[in-house]
């Protein structure tokens, strides 16, 4: 995750995270 900036909180940018925490952890 450092490899995105990180002036981007937005919506999107939690989302993205969110989603790819879960698929890291349901794999």
């Amino acid at each position: 995750m450092a490899r995105r900036p990180r002036r981007n909180h937005s919506n999107d940018f939690k989302a993205k995270v969110a989603l790819a925490a879960i698929k890291a952890e349901k794999t």
